[in-house]
């Protein structure tokens, strides 16, 4: 039997079973411990009164070392112990006080184990109090309190004294009351009170008197606003939206007559009290009612909107609780294909969602030490643009909203990917809703699309998602086609320890899969001379995103933004719907100084769709050769030439200026 079903039992008992019997009823107090904290696992000590068992435990919640329970009995009852045990036997203990906090039976640690192993009749005094933990003050009004608890009497004359805090018994204010409640009055508003509880017993003698119990009473006027129901965040708001508010009587008294009002971005609605903006039935104390305003408002224009709220009852004591302050979004609604961001001019109406959870998505320029640049241009979005995501994250990126109603098939998403997680607890996937966000469904699985989930088992990327550095995903937007409320979002997920620098997104691309696409989808160099090569050649790997095999085309590149290399790839060099095909350029370069190298290669097909995709860039660095010994480099003028080798895995190696816990400062100068 749970507690709830106890606490039932007792209730029903006390009103009907005391009723007949008239007799005087007492509460023993049962105390459970575990040593550990971590509840009784599995263990149960059962109490039987005249034969009506109620089991106790601890679970593994927030009273797993330690509960209290009430055991009211009626003098003469029969009163019996069995215990099972669990595991961690060690661990429990318990304790038995009748109704004068005397100790009756204790057991543990290894409590006997049996039936009956304990059995005792039960004694109550001839005026018992009331338990202290049954009493509560259940509805707290301006001017009075109603007071409850659990009787030990059911003929007694319960005594109420209450008065401001440290009166002493006898100099207060006296109320009788039978049975379990009693009302103090008259109060004041918003003043603290104490009282005491005593009950008179039909046999003629007194209880104790328990108490103080303190309570403060409410204002009598206090209202305001605690939500804006209407607008919310989405997707195309209109020139006419309707604003709707919810109204909450904090106070002691029943109110009506109550205007409210609002602004947008700080410039007044323009409400027109009393016809607009005024409340007029009844709101009671703790009530809620929703009410719209009769004028609508225009949202239409794309961003924020901060939006105050607020009551202006005469009289109201409490002002701070009047306003309810929100900011909602109207997000861009886009329905022309190929769509193309990447973020140069502003973070492109993607937000972070409001069910994440300690999120650390960020638009801006990069600067950790392994996302630390964009993949195009200088602005992305990241997860902490200058270092680690947060332990325990559960974050949203989301896009504006897309209009696919016209389309006759499920357009293709790709972007750039940059992934740098514990590889095996801290993930990403991306997300696709077709009703504005009200559900969601993951894109794609691993095997499908390019560069998609590295964990083929759970379908997310996590550790290095597979690759390094900037790459591009691409996947099908499965089920879209027709929908005219599409919203994608990237899904961040991390455990309670190890972080590393996340997520980079950058370069969104969504276009129907056409005929003719080809894609420029990597390009790398063949050297493995670190310290420069006089032939080296390039390789562009090529995809095609359409839906019709390709060949005869053209391909190109060119180092450092010099001379463009032009190649026709040979007529067996065709390439299947969905494949990845790489070529490599017959026109070397020469890749001897030292530096970094940037190389832009490229598609060229008569009468692709989508040029979008068609250009990709790679670096590399070529070390400087040193002739010259002794050799000296203290790095304060850059790397040196030193790199990471791109043979690393999860690497943490980074120039700079340290400032760790350990290694605080380099051994001469600033870097290190």
């Amino acid at each position: 039997m749970g507690l709830k079903s106890t606490y039932l039992f007792l209730g029903v008992f006390l009103l009907f079973g005391w009723q007949a019997q008239a007799q005087i009823s007492c509460t023993y107090t049962l105390e459970l411990y575990d040593s550990f904290g971590d509840g009784w696992n599995g263990s149960v000590l059962t109490v039987s009164i005249d034969g009506n068992a109620t089991d106790y435990t601890l679970f593994n919640d927030a009273n797993d070392s330690f509960n209290s329970f009430p055991i009211v009995v009626t003098e003469g009852q029969e009163v019996s112990l069995s215990y099972s045990p669990g595991t961690f036997e060690g661990e429990v203990t318990y304790f038995l006080y009748d109704s004068d906090g005397n100790l009756t039976f204790s057991d543990g640690p290894n409590p006997t184990v049996g039936t009956d192993i304990f059995t005792f009749t039960s004694v109550c005094p001839s005026c018992p109090s009331v338990l202290s933990n049954s009493v509560s003050v259940d509805d707290i009004r301006a001017y009075y309190a109603d007071v409850s608890w659990i009787p030990t009497d059911p003929d007694g004359v319960y005594l109420l004294e209450f008065g401001l805090p440290g009166f002493m018994n006898g100099d207060g204010t006296v109320i009788e009351a039978d049975g379990g409640s009693g009302r103090l009055q008259p109060l004041e508003e918003n003043t603290m009170y104490e009282f005491y509880l005593s009950v008179a017993c039909s046999n003629g003698d007194t209880s104790q008197i328990i108490g103080p119990f303190a309570f403060t009473t409410r204002f009598a006027n206090d209202v305001g606003i605690v939500m804006l129901d209407s607008p919310v965040t989405g997707c195309g708001l209109g020139i006419s939206e309707e604003l709707s508010v919810t109204l909450f009587n904090f106070g002691g008294l029943p109110q009506s007559l109550i205007p409210f009002n609002y602004s947008v971005n700080g410039i007044p609605g323009g409400v027109n009290q009393p016809i607009d903006g005024f409340f007029t039935g009844v709101l009671g104390t703790d009530s809620l009612f929703t009410i719209p305003f009769d004028m609508n408002y225009d949202f239409s224009e794309f961003g924020d909107y901060e939006i105050m709220v607020w009551t202006e009852l005469d009289d109201d004591s409490v002002i701070s609780n009047d306003t309810f302050t929100v900011t909602i979004t109207n997000i861009p609604v886009i329905s022309e294909l190929p769509y193309f961001e990447n973020y140069e001019s502003g973070n492109g109406g993607w937000t972070v969602g409001e069910a994440s959870v300690n999120g650390t998505w960020a638009y801006g320029m990069p600067a950790g030490a392994m996302i630390s640049e964009a993949a195009s241009g200088e602005f992305a979005w990241v997860t902490n643009l200058e270092g680690s995501y947060n332990n325990s994250e559960l974050a949203y990126l989301q896009s504006p909203c897309f209009d696919f109603s016209n389309l006759p098939a499920d357009p293709r998403i790709s972007f750039s990917l940059f992934f740098d997680s514990e590889s095996c607890c801290d993930e990403a996937w991306l997300e696709v809703s077709t009703d504005a966000g009200a559900s969601w469904t993951k894109v794609g699985t691993s095997g499908t699309g390019s560069n998609w989930y590295n964990d083929t088992f759970n379908n997310w990327w996590d550790g290095t998602g597979g690759f390094t550095g900037w790459v591009t995903a691409q996947n099908d937007l499965t089920g879209t086609a027709g929908s005219s409320d599409v919203i994608v979002r990237f899904v961040f997920s991390s455990d309670g320890s190890v972080v590393r620098e996340g997520v980079g997104v950058d370069d969104i691309l969504i276009a129907p899969i056409l005929a003719a696409d080809l894609a420029a989808d990597s390009g790398n160099d063949t050297s493995e001379a670190v310290c420069g090569d006089p032939a080296n050649s390039v390789v562009i790997n090529v995809k095609n995103d359409g839906y019709e095999a390709q060949n005869g085309f053209s391909v190109g590149y060119a180092v450092n933004g010099g001379d463009a290399v032009t190649e026709t790839v040979p007529g067996d060099f065709s390439i299947e719907p969905g494949e990845i095909m790489p070529y490599t350029f017959t026109t070397t370069f020469a890749s001897t100084e030292p530096g970094d190298y940037t190389v832009a290669v490229w598609t060229d097909l008569t009468g692709d769709g989508l040029a979008l995709n068609d250009t990709t860039y790679f670096t590399f660095t070529v070390a400087p050769t040193i002739a010259a010994y002794p050799y000296y480099q203290d790095f304060e003028s850059g790397n040196g030439g030193w790199t990471v080798d791109a043979a690393s895995t999860n690497s943490s190696w980074a120039f700079g200026e340290p400032a760790g816990a350990v290694i605080t400062a380099a051994a001469s100068g600033m870097n290190a």
